[in-house]
Protein backbone atom coordinates (compact mmCIF):
# COMPACT_ATOMS: atom_id res chain seq x y z
CA UNK A 1 0.00 0.00 0.00
CA UNK A 2 0.98 3.57 -0.70
CA UNK A 3 2.49 5.68 1.85
CA UNK A 4 1.86 9.48 1.82
CA UNK A 5 2.66 12.39 4.12
CA UNK A 6 0.80 16.04 4.60
CA UNK A 7 3.39 18.31 4.68
CA UNK A 8 2.48 22.63 5.52
CA UNK A 9 5.04 25.21 5.05
CA UNK A 10 6.48 26.55 7.65
CA UNK A 11 5.19 23.70 10.16
CA UNK A 12 7.09 20.62 8.70
CA UNK A 13 4.99 17.18 8.43
CA UNK A 14 1.61 17.04 9.63
CA UNK A 15 1.03 13.69 9.66
CA UNK A 16 1.61 10.13 7.43
CA UNK A 17 -0.78 7.95 6.51
CA UNK A 18 -1.51 5.07 3.84
CA UNK A 19 -4.07 5.64 0.93
CA UNK A 20 -5.73 4.01 -1.94
CA UNK A 21 -7.03 6.97 -3.44
CA UNK A 22 -4.86 9.88 -3.48
CA UNK A 23 -6.78 12.04 -5.84
CA UNK A 24 -8.94 12.54 -3.47
CA UNK A 25 -7.02 14.28 -1.07
CA UNK A 26 -5.33 16.52 -3.55
CA UNK A 27 -8.97 17.43 -5.07
CA UNK A 28 -9.82 18.37 -0.96
CA UNK A 29 -6.43 20.60 -0.84
CA UNK A 30 -7.57 21.97 -4.19
CA UNK A 31 -11.19 22.94 -2.72
CA UNK A 32 -9.34 25.12 0.33
CA UNK A 33 -7.71 26.99 -2.64
CA UNK A 34 -4.11 26.40 -0.55
CA UNK A 35 -0.78 26.72 -2.20
CA UNK A 36 0.12 26.07 1.90
CA UNK A 37 -0.41 22.90 1.80
CA UNK A 38 1.12 19.55 0.34
CA UNK A 39 -0.14 16.06 0.22
CA UNK A 40 2.85 14.13 -1.46
CA UNK A 41 3.51 10.38 -2.08
CA UNK A 42 6.58 8.99 -0.61
CA UNK A 43 9.32 8.58 -2.15
CA UNK A 44 12.37 6.23 -2.12
CA UNK A 45 15.84 7.49 -1.74
CA UNK A 46 18.83 6.15 -3.72
CA UNK A 47 22.71 5.61 -3.12
CA UNK A 48 24.30 7.07 -5.46
CA UNK A 49 26.92 4.52 -5.76
CA UNK A 50 28.89 1.81 -8.03
CA UNK A 51 31.00 -0.62 -5.50
CA UNK A 52 34.12 -2.05 -7.28
CA UNK A 53 35.95 -5.06 -6.90
CA UNK A 54 39.34 -3.35 -7.31
CA UNK A 55 41.51 -3.37 -4.51
CA UNK A 56 42.47 0.19 -3.34
CA UNK A 57 45.36 2.52 -5.07
CA UNK A 58 46.62 5.84 -4.65
CA UNK A 59 44.54 8.76 -4.44
CA UNK A 60 44.21 9.84 -8.06
CA UNK A 61 41.66 12.34 -7.46
CA UNK A 62 43.72 14.77 -5.13
CA UNK A 63 46.06 14.93 -7.55
CA UNK A 64 43.62 15.95 -10.43
CA UNK A 65 42.20 18.83 -8.26
CA UNK A 66 45.64 19.91 -6.90
CA UNK A 67 45.18 19.38 -3.53
CA UNK A 68 48.83 19.76 -2.18
CA UNK A 69 49.48 23.91 -2.75
CA UNK A 70 45.66 24.20 -1.73
CA UNK A 71 46.07 22.49 1.93
CA UNK A 72 48.99 25.39 2.47
CA UNK A 73 46.29 28.18 2.48
CA UNK A 74 43.95 26.15 4.37
CA UNK A 75 42.32 22.78 5.46
CA UNK A 76 38.92 23.99 5.57
CA UNK A 77 38.62 25.04 9.37
CA UNK A 78 36.21 26.61 10.73
CA UNK A 79 33.31 25.31 7.75
CA UNK A 80 30.39 23.45 9.17
CA UNK A 81 29.34 20.86 6.57
CA UNK A 82 26.15 18.33 7.02
CA UNK A 83 26.29 14.53 5.57
CA UNK A 84 22.98 13.38 4.54
CA UNK A 85 23.51 9.93 3.68
CA UNK A 86 23.67 6.72 5.88
CA UNK A 87 25.66 7.62 8.83
CA UNK A 88 29.21 7.65 9.33
CA UNK A 89 31.30 4.91 11.05
CA UNK A 90 32.98 7.28 13.83
CA UNK A 91 35.17 4.72 14.82
CA UNK A 92 37.16 4.14 12.09
CA UNK A 93 40.98 5.34 12.22
CA UNK A 94 40.63 7.98 9.85
CA UNK A 95 38.28 10.40 12.14
CA UNK A 96 40.45 8.96 14.83
CA UNK A 97 44.03 9.02 14.13
CA UNK A 98 45.18 8.82 17.67
CA UNK A 99 42.80 5.67 18.82
CA UNK A 100 42.81 2.11 18.44
CA UNK A 101 38.92 1.38 18.42
CA UNK A 102 38.09 -2.32 16.20
CA UNK A 103 34.44 -3.44 16.75
CA UNK A 104 34.73 -7.32 15.97
CA UNK A 105 31.57 -8.01 13.64
CA UNK A 106 31.92 -11.81 14.48
CA UNK A 107 32.31 -11.67 18.04
CA UNK A 108 29.60 -9.05 19.26
CA UNK A 109 26.04 -7.97 19.44
CA UNK A 110 24.58 -4.95 17.81
CA UNK A 111 23.20 -4.14 21.43
CA UNK A 112 26.90 -4.87 22.61
CA UNK A 113 28.71 -2.66 19.76
CA UNK A 114 26.45 -0.15 20.30
CA UNK A 115 27.68 -0.17 23.90
CA UNK A 116 31.11 -0.18 23.14
CA UNK A 117 30.35 3.24 20.55
CA UNK A 118 28.63 5.20 23.52
CA UNK A 119 31.99 6.67 24.89
CA UNK A 120 32.99 7.67 21.92
CA UNK A 121 29.77 8.46 20.51
CA UNK A 122 29.62 10.88 23.66
CA UNK A 123 32.62 12.88 23.32
CA UNK A 124 31.30 13.54 20.02
CA UNK A 125 27.76 14.97 20.73
CA UNK A 126 29.95 17.10 23.70
CA UNK A 127 32.08 18.85 21.26
CA UNK A 128 35.43 16.82 22.14
CA UNK A 129 38.27 17.09 19.55
CA UNK A 130 36.78 14.88 16.69
CA UNK A 131 36.52 16.18 13.17
CA UNK A 132 32.82 14.75 13.54
CA UNK A 133 30.95 17.12 15.68
CA UNK A 134 27.10 15.53 15.81
CA UNK A 135 24.53 14.49 13.98
CA UNK A 136 21.26 12.58 14.26
CA UNK A 137 19.64 9.23 13.43
CA UNK A 138 16.33 10.24 11.10
CA UNK A 139 15.92 6.57 10.73
CA UNK A 140 15.07 5.49 14.01
CA UNK A 141 14.93 9.14 15.60
CA UNK A 142 18.03 8.41 18.13
CA UNK A 143 21.47 10.14 18.84
CA UNK A 144 23.15 7.27 17.29
CA UNK A 145 24.49 7.79 13.97
CA UNK A 146 26.56 5.22 13.61
CA UNK A 147 26.77 4.10 9.82
CA UNK A 148 25.57 0.61 9.27
CA UNK A 149 25.15 0.57 5.32
CA UNK A 150 29.14 1.34 4.89
CA UNK A 151 28.05 4.28 2.24
CA UNK A 152 28.14 6.95 4.40
CA UNK A 153 31.27 6.41 5.91
CA UNK A 154 33.12 6.65 2.49
CA UNK A 155 31.00 9.97 1.28
CA UNK A 156 32.67 11.54 4.78
CA UNK A 157 36.30 9.58 4.00
CA UNK A 158 36.34 12.30 1.03
CA UNK A 159 35.71 15.22 2.88
CA UNK A 160 37.53 14.61 6.35
CA UNK A 161 39.82 11.52 5.96
CA UNK A 162 42.51 12.56 8.43
CA UNK A 163 45.32 11.57 6.44
CA UNK A 164 45.82 7.81 8.27
CA UNK A 165 46.30 5.92 5.05
CA UNK A 166 43.98 8.68 2.77
CA UNK A 167 43.48 12.11 2.92
CA UNK A 168 40.22 14.48 2.87
CA UNK A 169 39.66 17.51 0.79
CA UNK A 170 38.80 19.23 3.93
CA UNK A 171 40.22 17.37 7.01
CA UNK A 172 39.45 20.34 9.46
CA UNK A 173 36.18 21.02 8.60
CA UNK A 174 33.88 19.83 10.91
CA UNK A 175 31.11 17.45 9.89
CA UNK A 176 27.38 16.70 11.02
CA UNK A 177 26.08 13.19 9.80
CA UNK A 178 22.39 13.12 9.09
CA UNK A 179 21.53 9.58 8.41
CA UNK A 180 18.27 9.25 6.45
CA UNK A 181 18.80 5.82 4.88
CA UNK A 182 18.97 2.87 6.87
CA UNK A 183 21.08 -0.79 6.98
CA UNK A 184 19.59 -2.01 4.04
CA UNK A 185 20.50 1.47 2.37
CA UNK A 186 16.39 2.25 2.09
CA UNK A 187 15.35 5.70 3.03
CA UNK A 188 12.07 7.98 2.35
CA UNK A 189 11.90 11.33 1.05
CA UNK A 190 9.98 12.63 4.00
CA UNK A 191 12.96 11.76 6.26
CA UNK A 192 15.01 14.21 4.61
CA UNK A 193 12.56 17.27 6.12
CA UNK A 194 12.81 16.59 9.48
CA UNK A 195 16.65 16.71 8.73
CA UNK A 196 16.59 19.81 6.53
CA UNK A 197 14.81 22.14 9.39
CA UNK A 198 17.74 21.17 11.86
CA UNK A 199 20.12 22.00 9.93
CA UNK A 200 17.86 25.36 9.36
CA UNK A 201 16.98 26.30 12.76
CA UNK A 202 19.65 23.96 14.94
CA UNK A 203 23.11 23.01 13.01
CA UNK A 204 23.14 26.28 10.94
CA UNK A 205 25.74 24.83 8.59
CA UNK A 206 27.40 26.59 5.54
CA UNK A 207 27.37 23.55 3.47
CA UNK A 208 24.98 20.39 2.94
CA UNK A 209 26.02 17.80 0.86
CA UNK A 210 23.39 15.11 -0.91
CA UNK A 211 25.22 12.01 -2.28
CA UNK A 212 21.78 10.61 -2.53
CA UNK A 213 18.45 11.37 -5.08
CA UNK A 214 14.73 11.14 -5.40
CA UNK A 215 13.29 10.37 -8.93
CA UNK A 216 10.45 13.10 -8.58
CA UNK A 217 9.75 16.81 -7.48
CA UNK A 218 8.59 17.43 -4.21
CA UNK A 219 6.85 20.44 -3.41
CA UNK A 220 7.60 20.34 0.22
CA UNK A 221 12.02 19.43 0.39
CA UNK A 222 11.83 22.26 -2.71
CA UNK A 223 10.44 24.55 -0.16
CA UNK A 224 13.27 23.52 2.54
CA UNK A 225 16.06 23.59 -0.09
CA UNK A 226 14.75 27.31 -0.93
CA UNK A 227 15.01 28.18 2.68
CA UNK A 228 18.01 26.73 3.25
CA UNK A 229 19.85 28.51 0.30
CA UNK A 230 17.75 32.13 2.16
CA UNK A 231 19.97 31.43 5.09
CA UNK A 232 23.03 31.02 2.98
CA UNK A 233 23.84 27.48 3.28
CA UNK A 234 25.18 25.69 -0.14
CA UNK A 235 23.61 23.11 -1.39
CA UNK A 236 25.48 20.36 -3.21
CA UNK A 237 23.84 17.09 -4.75
CA UNK A 238 25.54 14.05 -7.18
CA UNK A 239 23.33 13.99 -10.59
CA UNK A 240 23.10 10.21 -10.54
CA UNK A 241 24.77 7.05 -12.24
CA UNK A 242 22.29 5.78 -14.89
CA UNK A 243 24.69 7.24 -17.53
CA UNK A 244 21.85 8.95 -19.21
CA UNK A 245 19.77 12.45 -19.54
CA UNK A 246 18.33 12.19 -16.80
CA UNK A 247 16.86 14.26 -13.66
CA UNK A 248 17.52 13.28 -10.25
CA UNK A 249 16.57 15.01 -7.27
CA UNK A 250 17.63 16.97 -5.56
CA UNK A 251 20.32 18.18 -8.69
CA UNK A 252 17.71 18.57 -10.80
CA UNK A 253 15.95 20.81 -8.22
CA UNK A 254 14.91 24.28 -10.27
CA UNK A 255 14.47 27.80 -8.37
CA UNK A 256 12.02 30.92 -10.33
CA UNK A 257 15.03 33.29 -9.05
CA UNK A 258 18.29 32.99 -10.73
CA UNK A 259 20.57 34.26 -7.44
CA UNK A 260 18.42 31.18 -5.50
CA UNK A 261 19.65 28.96 -8.39
CA UNK A 262 23.61 29.59 -7.43
CA UNK A 263 23.00 28.16 -4.06
CA UNK A 264 22.76 24.79 -5.62
CA UNK A 265 25.16 22.90 -7.16
CA UNK A 266 24.63 19.86 -9.61
CA UNK A 267 27.99 17.42 -9.33
CA UNK A 268 28.74 15.74 -12.58
CA UNK A 269 31.51 13.11 -12.51
CA UNK A 270 34.80 12.22 -14.68
CA UNK A 271 37.63 9.63 -14.95
CA UNK A 272 40.79 10.09 -14.73
CA UNK A 273 41.14 11.46 -18.24
CA UNK A 274 38.93 14.54 -16.94
CA UNK A 275 36.30 12.76 -19.39
CA UNK A 276 32.99 11.83 -18.05
CA UNK A 277 32.80 9.04 -16.28
CA UNK A 278 30.50 6.02 -17.81
CA UNK A 279 32.05 3.19 -17.59
CA UNK A 280 32.13 0.10 -15.07
CA UNK A 281 34.37 -2.81 -14.28
CA UNK A 282 32.09 -4.83 -16.69
CA UNK A 283 32.72 -2.86 -19.97
CA UNK A 284 29.02 -2.66 -20.72
CA UNK A 285 29.15 1.10 -20.03
CA UNK A 286 25.37 0.45 -18.20
CA UNK A 287 26.51 2.56 -15.31
CA UNK A 288 27.93 6.72 -15.74
CA UNK A 289 27.57 9.91 -14.66
CA UNK A 290 24.05 11.41 -15.84
CA UNK A 291 23.98 14.45 -17.96
CA UNK A 292 21.96 17.43 -18.18
CA UNK A 293 21.32 21.41 -18.72
CA UNK A 294 21.33 21.45 -14.94
CA UNK A 295 24.65 20.03 -14.59
CA UNK A 296 26.87 22.97 -12.51
CA UNK A 297 30.66 21.12 -12.24
CA UNK A 298 32.06 17.83 -12.27
CA UNK A 299 34.91 16.09 -9.85
CA UNK A 300 36.40 12.81 -10.09
CA UNK A 301 33.63 9.82 -9.74
CA UNK A 302 35.68 7.03 -11.53
CA UNK A 303 37.42 3.88 -9.14
CA UNK A 304 39.01 5.51 -5.96
CA UNK A 305 39.89 4.62 -2.64
CA UNK A 306 37.53 5.24 0.33
CA UNK A 307 37.01 4.36 3.91
CA UNK A 308 35.17 1.20 4.97
CA UNK A 309 33.27 0.87 7.99
CA UNK A 310 34.63 -2.28 8.68
CA UNK A 311 37.35 -3.00 10.69
CA UNK A 312 39.24 0.10 10.26
CA UNK A 313 39.69 -1.13 6.44
CA UNK A 314 39.46 0.37 2.93
CA UNK A 315 37.88 -0.34 -0.44
CA UNK A 316 37.43 1.17 -3.75
CA UNK A 317 34.48 2.41 -4.79
CA UNK A 318 32.97 5.06 -7.97
CA UNK A 319 30.03 7.08 -8.52
CA UNK A 320 28.88 10.82 -8.43
CA UNK A 321 27.93 9.89 -4.50
CA UNK A 322 31.72 9.99 -4.56
CA UNK A 323 31.74 13.88 -6.74
CA UNK A 324 29.41 15.51 -4.54
CA UNK A 325 31.43 15.51 -1.39
CA UNK A 326 34.84 16.28 -3.32
CA UNK A 327 32.94 19.47 -4.36
CA UNK A 328 31.35 19.72 -0.80
CA UNK A 329 35.22 19.91 0.69
CA UNK A 330 36.38 22.35 -1.81
CA UNK A 331 33.87 24.62 -1.18
CA UNK A 332 35.21 24.59 2.50
CA UNK A 333 38.30 25.17 1.86
CA UNK A 334 37.00 28.70 -0.68
CA UNK A 335 34.50 29.09 2.40
CA UNK A 336 37.08 28.89 4.88
CA UNK A 337 39.76 31.18 3.12
CA UNK A 338 37.18 33.96 3.24
CA UNK A 339 36.46 33.20 6.84
CA UNK A 340 40.06 33.36 7.95
CA UNK A 341 39.50 37.08 7.03
CA UNK A 342 36.22 37.64 8.85
CA UNK A 343 34.42 37.49 6.25
CA UNK A 344 31.26 34.99 5.15
CA UNK A 345 30.83 34.90 1.42
CA UNK A 346 27.35 34.18 -0.27
CA UNK A 347 26.22 30.91 -1.45
CA UNK A 348 26.25 32.79 -4.75
CA UNK A 349 30.39 33.73 -4.45
CA UNK A 350 31.44 30.17 -3.89
CA UNK A 351 29.42 28.96 -6.51
CA UNK A 352 30.96 31.56 -9.12
CA UNK A 353 34.53 30.81 -8.12
CA UNK A 354 33.63 27.09 -8.43
CA UNK A 355 32.54 27.11 -11.84
CA UNK A 356 35.33 30.44 -12.53
CA UNK A 357 37.99 27.17 -11.37
CA UNK A 358 36.36 24.45 -12.91
CA UNK A 359 37.47 25.48 -16.76
CA UNK A 360 38.42 21.74 -18.11
CA UNK A 361 41.28 23.14 -21.50
CA UNK A 362 41.94 19.47 -22.07
CA UNK A 363 38.36 18.20 -22.43
CA UNK A 364 37.23 17.81 -25.64
CA UNK A 365 34.38 16.03 -26.98
CA UNK A 366 35.09 13.22 -29.17
CA UNK A 367 35.50 14.00 -33.19
CA UNK A 368 36.80 11.18 -35.07
CA UNK A 369 36.17 13.74 -38.57
CA UNK A 370 38.40 16.12 -36.90
CA UNK A 371 36.14 18.72 -37.76
CA UNK A 372 35.28 20.58 -34.69
CA UNK A 373 32.19 19.36 -33.70
CA UNK A 374 31.26 15.68 -32.57
CA UNK A 375 28.16 15.54 -35.17
CA UNK A 376 26.28 13.13 -37.88
CA UNK A 377 29.41 12.81 -39.82
CA UNK A 378 31.55 11.00 -36.63
CA UNK A 379 28.85 8.79 -36.34
CA UNK A 380 28.83 7.90 -40.67
CA UNK A 381 32.59 7.18 -40.21
CA UNK A 382 32.43 5.05 -37.11
CA UNK A 383 29.80 3.15 -39.14
CA UNK A 384 31.75 2.68 -42.09
CA UNK A 385 34.29 0.84 -39.95
CA UNK A 386 31.72 -1.13 -37.35
CA UNK A 387 32.55 -4.35 -36.10
CA UNK A 388 36.44 -3.67 -36.97
CA UNK A 389 39.39 -4.54 -35.08
CA UNK A 390 41.69 -1.09 -34.41
CA UNK A 391 44.81 -2.09 -36.47
CA UNK A 392 47.60 -0.12 -38.19
CA UNK A 393 44.43 0.51 -40.96
CA UNK A 394 41.70 1.40 -38.62
CA UNK A 395 43.34 4.32 -36.68
CA UNK A 396 42.05 4.80 -33.20
CA UNK A 397 40.31 8.01 -33.18
CA UNK A 398 37.11 5.95 -34.41
CA UNK A 399 37.33 4.22 -31.27
CA UNK A 400 36.79 6.39 -29.40
CA UNK A 401 36.20 3.89 -26.26
CA UNK A 402 39.57 2.68 -26.56
CA UNK A 403 38.62 -1.02 -26.36
CA UNK A 404 40.15 -2.06 -29.17
CA UNK A 405 36.96 -2.80 -31.31
CA UNK A 406 34.84 -0.31 -33.61
CA UNK A 407 31.20 -1.14 -32.09
CA UNK A 408 28.25 -0.02 -30.40
CA UNK A 409 29.87 1.82 -27.63
CA UNK A 410 31.67 4.01 -30.14
CA UNK A 411 28.88 5.03 -31.46
CA UNK A 412 26.95 5.89 -28.02
CA UNK A 413 29.91 7.74 -27.11
CA UNK A 414 29.93 10.06 -29.96
CA UNK A 415 26.30 10.57 -29.30
CA UNK A 416 26.50 11.47 -25.73
CA UNK A 417 28.56 14.24 -26.88
CA UNK A 418 26.41 15.05 -29.76
CA UNK A 419 26.79 18.95 -30.82
CA UNK A 420 29.05 19.97 -28.94
CA UNK A 421 31.77 21.91 -30.33
CA UNK A 422 35.79 21.99 -29.06
CA UNK A 423 37.60 24.76 -27.76
CA UNK A 424 37.53 27.15 -24.97
CA UNK A 425 33.76 28.26 -23.20
CA UNK A 426 31.98 25.57 -23.86
CA UNK A 427 33.24 23.22 -21.26
CA UNK A 428 32.32 25.85 -18.60
CA UNK A 429 28.86 25.50 -19.93
CA UNK A 430 28.58 21.18 -20.04
CA UNK A 431 30.23 21.30 -16.28
CA UNK A 432 32.72 18.94 -17.55
CA UNK A 433 35.42 20.46 -15.99
CA UNK A 434 36.77 19.69 -12.43
CA UNK A 435 38.13 22.42 -10.30
CA UNK A 436 41.97 23.11 -9.56
CA UNK A 437 41.47 23.87 -5.87
CA UNK A 438 44.70 25.68 -5.98
CA UNK A 439 42.92 28.14 -8.70
CA UNK A 440 39.74 28.56 -6.90
CA UNK A 441 41.91 29.43 -3.59
CA UNK A 442 43.87 31.90 -5.82
CA UNK A 443 40.42 33.60 -7.00
CA UNK A 444 39.36 33.84 -3.59
CA UNK A 445 42.04 35.53 -2.25
CA UNK A 446 41.36 38.39 -5.61
CA UNK A 447 37.64 38.48 -4.25
CA UNK A 448 39.02 38.95 -0.53
CA UNK A 449 41.69 41.78 -1.94
CA UNK A 450 39.16 43.57 -3.69
CA UNK A 451 36.72 44.23 -0.30
CA UNK A 452 39.67 45.01 1.87
CA UNK A 453 40.62 47.60 -1.19
CA UNK A 454 36.92 48.77 -1.19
Amino acid sequence: MRRFYLYRKGEGIQRTFHLLNPKWVYARIKERKSDQVFVEREQKLELLERPDPKLPTSQWPLTKINIEAAHQMTKGEGVKIVVMDSGIDYTHREFNPSLDIRLDFNLYSDARMKTMRAPLLYRILNGREHPIKGGYNYTSNERDFWDDNRHGTAVASIISAQNHKMLGIAPQAELICYKVVDARGSGHSSRLIPALEDAINQDKPDIISFSLAYPFFSHAVHDLLEQCIERNILLIAAMGNNNAKRKKYPAATTFDNETTQLGLIAVGGTNSRNLRWNEDDTGQRTFGANIGEHIDVSAPAAAQPVALRFFNQYTMNQGTSLAAPAIAGIAALIISLFKTHQITPSVQTVHRILQKASYNEDFNPPDPTGDGVTDIFDLTLIGRHFGEVVSSEVKPPYDVNRDGEINIFDLTAVSQHFGERKGKGHTESLGFGVPDVSLALNLTQEVIDAQDAD
